[in-house]
Parts: structure tokens; C-alpha cells; sequence
């Protein structure tokens, strides 16, 4: 009796069995024989959708980072509302849509006391509003050998973040669950999104940190997302900053302390998110950095000594020293606005965030899941102030001396409680 081959299969049972796979392995299959190659090539787009679909969930989230671009801003609006992203299937004659852009404002709450069904009373935008316009862009085949390119690295930061999280509790590393997966992704694709918009070399839409109840376009983004998303990202946050100090900031200092205690000690250190001393704000500046070059600058870490990598990142980024990363701030904000609008209880300082903890602690953070703003507008009875802050703490690349003063807690943690965003 002859053994049947792969390559003997039918066409439909091929194209199923590539479904079932991941995108590197549908790369690596294609590459096995011609007619693999051929199949893949012909079915590119019905076969690839649904594998970016199911492992790179949220798409509409990665969709947004793939499309941003410098205009998206310029819109008389007061808020960032999603671009609408349509995928043209070859011919033209057909299209899918992808996310579909636009705010989500909520189900109405039902009826009142008199028979009446509520609804959403529109007026300006970013204030309630879903009056303008929505933004489309359209993608075709021709896109997605870079939209590839982007899934890369998002893979990349999903094999990282374990080794990151738990790198001072290597006997507690472990994979990450589908669920958690999908949180990180989440957390990864918003701070994606916001480090093109805020810490690239686009203009900033303030000139200073933010700050709770002002007209802030950052602060706007951040109030779309509700608590338990924003400790997502500082989840993911914690990870970012231990990957600066450690991989990448360490390029920069070679004279360590003397004393070999207190070089274990500033080895140990965490540097808080606000630390004064001019390590804080070293890894404050190249946090700036968004997680394709991060993550460029940790695998090629070797061949970026100090001087190197100061050049590579001023030629790429011109004005990288002018200031440091908001993003924490623009957090920090969304989240003293609602405690001091009583939308936030108090929650512990081990709340959670990307990964669970299999205890009571997971269920307080579902309590923290829906008080998001579906158009980024601050909650009744408050009201938008315009600021007239001009705090913007200058960026430092680690240029110059090197008699660097470090962190002033010693105390090791590996992520950024929620307590200290609160109080």
C-alpha cells in the first residue's frame, strides 16, 4: 500500500491544513515545493485574513498603528476618533471591512419612568458627538507584505514580555494564556499607536506634560480606554522601562559603582516612572522609542555601544533629547480625573493588568473594565479647561558625562502599582 504525500492532497484540504497554521508557518510551507508556493500565492488573501484575524487579535487595533499618519490629527475635533479601514480584494469588485473606524457609543439604557426610550444627546465634538465624519483608508494585497512586517514584530514582543515580566521571578515564567495574549496585544498596539502620534518626530500637540482636565489630545486617547485597559499598559509599561535600563541604557554607563554592594544595589534598582535623578531620565527619553526600534536596538544590542547608538538614534530622531516619554503622564491623568470624580475605586496595588493571578485580584479588575469614554470626553458634571502649563522636562540621550546619578529606591519591583497612580 503507497503512502500518500502532502503534496498529493487535494487543493481544498491543502488550503485547510494552512489555516490551521500561523503566518511564519505558512511562509515556511511555501517554501517547501512549488505548488505549496503556488497555492499560497493564489489563495493569499483568503488565507492570510483569517490567520491575522485570529492571532494577532485585536486587528482593527493593529490596523490603526499600520495606517497612522501625520494628517490624521488635523480635523476640528477635539478628541482621536478611529480611522475606518476597508480591504479591497483583488479585481476591485469586492471589499471586507477591517475596523470599522468611528466612535462606539453605548446601548441605550432602556426606558424611563414614563414609557420613554433613552438615547444619547449629540452636541460638540469630543463632547458627545459622533458628528464628524469618519476617516477611510483602503489596503490591498499590495499592503500586506508590510503589514507582515508589523506582525513580526508584535511576535517578537509576545516572546519577549514573559522573559521581561518575570525576569526577577524566573521559577514563575510562563507562557502566556490566549486571554492574556490578547491583553498584551491590546496594550502593545495603543502604545504603538501613541508613540507614532506623541513621541515620534511629529509636532506635539502641547508643549507640556499632560495634565488632568485640560484640552489635551493625548489625555483624549487615554480617556477611550477604560481602567482596567490603562493598567494594561502599565503592565506593559513596567516591562518597557526594565527593558531601557537594563538592554539598552547599560550600552551607555560603563563605570558602575566602586563598591560591589552598591553596584548590586544599582543593578537591583527599579527606576520609579518619576525618579529625578538623571538615570530616570535617560530611560524617560529612550522610552520614547516605539517597539520596532526597541526591540531592533535589544536584539542587535552588541553592535550598539554607547557612541553608536547615541548617532543612530539622533540621525533617526533629530530632536529625540527635546523631551521625554508622556504617555505615563497622559495615563496617570485619565485616572486622577476619575478618582476625583469618585468613577474610581480604590483599587490595590497588585490589581493586575496583562497577566492574572489567579486569585480575587482578577475580579477586581473586571470591576474596572467599563467606565471607558466611547469619544475620549470627560464624564459629567466635569468640563474641559485649557491649560496654560508650560512644564516639559528636557530629554537626555546620555551624551556627555558620564558621572550619572542613579535611582534613589532600591527597593526591586518589576512593575508600576496602581497605587502609586491614585495616591
Amino acid at each position: 500500500m503507497s503512502r500518500i504525500k502532502l503534496g498529493d492532497l487535494p487543493v481544498e484540504v491543502r488550503l485547510d491544513i494552512c489555516r490551521h497554521l500561523d503566518i511564519e508557518s505558512v511562509f515556511n510551507l511555501a517554501q517547501t515545493s512549488r505548488s505549496f508556493n503556488a497555492i499560497i500565492k493564489s489563495n493569499k488573501v483568503n488565507l492570510l485574513l483569517p490567520i491575522l484575524q485570529r492571532d494577532f487579535s485585536p486587528l482593527d487595533e493593529l490596523l490603526q498603528v499600520f495606517t497612522a499618519s501625520a494628517d490624521d490629527f488635523y480635523t476640528p475635533s477635539y478628541t482621536y476618533q478611529p480611522r475606518r479601514i476597508v480591504f479591497l480584494r483583488p479585481g476591485g469588485k469586492t471589499a471586507i471591512v477591517l475596523a470599522k473606524g468611528g466612535f462606539s457609543p453605548p446601548e441605550p439604557t432602556g426606558e424611563d419612568a414614563n414609557g420613554f426610550t433613552q438615547v444619547l444627546k449629540t452636541g460638540k465634538p469630543g463632547h458627545g458627538s459622533n458628528e464628524l465624519p469618519i476617516q477611510t483608508v483602503i489596503l490591498d494585497s499590495s499592503d500586506l507584505d508590510s503589514l507582515f512586517k508589523y506582525c513580526l514584530t508584535v511576535r517578537q514582543w509576545e516572546e519577549l514580555f514573559p522573559h521581561m515580566r518575570w525576569i526577577k521571578e524566573p521559577a514563575y515564567c510562563r507562557f502566556l494564556a490566549p486571554h492574556e495574549r490578547h491583553r498584551f496585544r491590546r496594550a502593545l498596539y495603543r502604545w504603538w499607536l501613541y508613540a507614532f502620534y506623541f513621541h515620534g518626530d511629529l509636532p506635539r500637540p502641547h508643549g507640556a506634560q499632560p495634565v488632568a482636565f485640560a484640552d489635551d489630545l493625548r489625555i483624549c486617547q487615554m480617556r477611550m480606554y477604560s481602567t482596567g485597559e490603562l493598567v494594561e499598559m502599565l503592565d506593559l509599561l513596567a516591562v518597557v522601562f526594565h527593558l531601557v535600563q537594563h538592554y539598552i541604557c547599560p550600552t551607555l554607563e560603563q563605570n558602575p559603582a566602586e563598591d560591589p554592594w552598591a553596584a548590586s544595589q544599582v543593578a537591583d534598582a527599579e527606576v520609579c516612572w518619576n525618579d529625578p535623578s538623571r538615570l530616570g531620565r535617560i530611560i524617560r527619553t529612550y522610552a520614547k522609542l516605539d517597539p520596532k526600534e526597541l526591540i531592533h536596538y535589544f536584539e542587535s544590542i552588541y553592535n550598539y555601544p554607547k557612541k553608536r547608538l547615541i548617532a543612530d538614534i539622533r540621525l533617526r530622531h533629530p530632536g529625540f533629547a527635546d523631551d521625554q516619554e508622556s504617555l505615563q503622564g497622559a495615563i496617570r491623568s485619565t485616572l486622577q480625573e476619575r478618582r476625583w470624580l469618585g468613577k474610581l475605586p480604590v483599587p490595590t496595588d497588585m490589581a493586575g493588568g496583562i497577566v492574572d493571578f489567579g486569585d480575587e485580584r482578577d475580579q477586581e479588575l473586571e470591576k474596572l473594565g467599563s467606565d471607558g469614554s466611547w469619544d475620549g470626553s470627560l464624564p459629567k458634571p466635569a468640563r474641559i479647561v485649557r491649560s496654560y502649563s508650560m512644564y516639559n522636562p528636557r530629554g537626555d540621550d546620555g551624551s556627555g558625562n558620564d558621572a550619572w546619578s542613579y535611582p534613589s529606591q532600591t527597593r526591586p519591583s518589576n512593575r508600576l502599582a496602581l497605587a502609586e497612580v491614585v495616591y
